[in-house]
């Protein structure tokens, strides 16, 4: 389980901090301290795939703050860790391929601005996976399409989509070629061809392979400002569990738009839909993305309905904690912390877990984001007093990374440097939380958000 923390890390979404101009020898000494203790920690990664990918990922930031020798330095190590024979399947069956970390060295390569050795990194990768003749139907090619993309070379990508597309079709059972298909048609949406997306979406049978391949598609449309054929594709949609997600999705870009009342029509249309989908889960975290979006529009009443008519807990607290910011930055102060008192309370339901105190940190963002931060301070020592009486030390030091994080948000870096502290270092979560203590002070965060979006993409497209 330990080998998969870098991964979980990278899907997490960088917190964003405010642009303060020049980088101060205060916060470079404070990035590159972060950056060091890292680099010593990397030594104990058994895996060299692994340890390559970590060793990339400070080079990113150590070349940001100038350093750029040091930066150098890694990039040159991680390129010989990769070429290392490595069994990521020892200790780790669940782990990704060794072709899925070179992957993200070309990433890294990339944001470090070494953009020819990116493509390079990339072309082997394309080589190895046509000479192995992989049973992958293609869709190491559409990963690597996106990564193409998201360096700047579309028409490397569209290459690749159209071979992947190909393999795709071949396929003789029928699941396998429905999932691939689903795939080629997101990426094709996210590459912008939507028509070329469409194409593909029609030779799928109907289910939620196709439903959720349109889905994205959709989406694309609505952002282009295309809603009319936006809703013609959600018409298309036959999987009831996915009615609302299109309507939701509309609905926010009028809102962000300015056009109010288009926005609740839909909204009123999703809530309807969301009544007819099966799985409660789903059910629930559709209307919260209503009601979230019902009070951005002014429907405040409407909003807390809803809140009182949702049972499951996750829901519940994300939609209370969301809900507080959008009515603080109406005025609705009062009501803004009626709604976190609430969402306190709720933690309780799970009381002495690592779940209530990942919620009490919920909580604190929260609390932080309407500007009661000593509230927020508050409520991170109290997770911090739940996950110290939890004797059992596994899963401690995603919370204690989570903590640390709010303390940067909070501007306590001396905090988040305690708490990183307290992680285990075994699981690589300590190395990762000072990278993203370095990415503040360094103002490196937008270089790393593209890193994490390349890297989500790759991952779930």
């Amino acid at each position: 389980m330990k080998y998969l923390t870098i991964l979980i890390i990278l899907m997490l979404p960088t917190f964003s901090a405010k642009a303060v101009g020049q980088i101060t020898i205060e916060r470079k000494e404070r990035a590159i301290k972060a950056l060091d203790q890292a680099a010593q920690l990397a030594e104990a990664e058994r895996h060299s795939a692994i340890r390559a990918e970590l060793l990339a990922s400070l080079a990113i930031v150590y070349v940001k703050l100038g350093e750029k020798e040091k930066g150098e330095a890694l990039l040159t190590l991680s390129r010989q860790l990769i070429e290392e024979d490595d069994d990521l399947t020892k200790d780790c069956y669940e782990c990704p391929s060794k072709e899925f970390f070179r992957i993200l060295l070309a990433i890294d390569h990339a944001q470090a601005g070494h953009i020819d050795q990116a493509l390079k990194m990339l072309e082997q990768l394309v080589r190895i996976d046509k000479q192995r003749q992989t049973d992958n139907q293609g869709r190491m090619l559409a990963g690597l399409a996106s990564v193409f993309a998201g360096i700047g070379n579309t028409e490397r990508a569209l290459e690749l989509m159209d071979e992947a597309f190909e393999l795709a079709i071949t396929i003789d059972d029928e699941i396998g070629r429905s999932a691939a298909l689903e795939e080629s048609a997101k990426r094709y949406a996210l590459l912008g061809e939507l028509e070329r997306a469409m194409r593909v979406a029609d030779t799928m049978g109907k289910g939620p392979f196709k439903d959720d391949a349109l889905i994205a598609i959709s989406r694309k449309y609505a952002e282009s400002g295309q809603f009319d054929r936006a809703l013609a594709i959600n018409n298309q949609i036959e999987t009831t569990n996915f009615k609302p997600d299109i309507l939701v999705f509309v609905a926010k870009q009028y809102l962000d738009r300015g056009e109010r009342e288009k926005a609740i029509a839909l909204l009123r249309k999703a809530f309807g839909a969301s009544g007819q989908v099966t799985a409660l889960n789903l059910q629930q975290f559709a209307q919260s993305d209503v009601a979230l979006l019902l009070a951005k529009a002014g429907q405040y009443d409407q909003a807390i309905q809803i809140v009182k008519a949702t049972d499951a807990q996750a829901p519940k607290l994300r939609l209370l904690t969301q809900l507080a910011y959008v009515f603080a930055q109406a005025g609705k102060k009062e009501a803004a912390e009626k709604l976190l008192s609430e969402a306190y309370q709720l933690t309780s339901n799970s009381s002495g877990t690592y779940f209530q105190a990942s919620d009490i940190v919920e909580v604190a963002n929260a609390y932080a984001a309407i500007g009661k931060s000593a509230r927020a301070t508050l409520l991170l020592a109290v997770a911090t007093g739940i996950l110290d009486a939890i004797k059992d030390p596994d899963n401690k030091g995603l919370i204690f990374s989570e903590i640390a994080f709010s303390y940067l948000i909070l501007g306590d870096d001396d905090n988040a440097f305690r708490m990183a502290e307290r992680i285990e270092v075994e699981s690589n979560v300590r190395l990762l939380t000072l990278l993203e203590i370095a990415c503040r002070y360094a103002e490196a965060e937008q270089l790393m958000g593209m890193k994490y979006r390349l890297t989500s993409e790759l991952m779930q497209p």
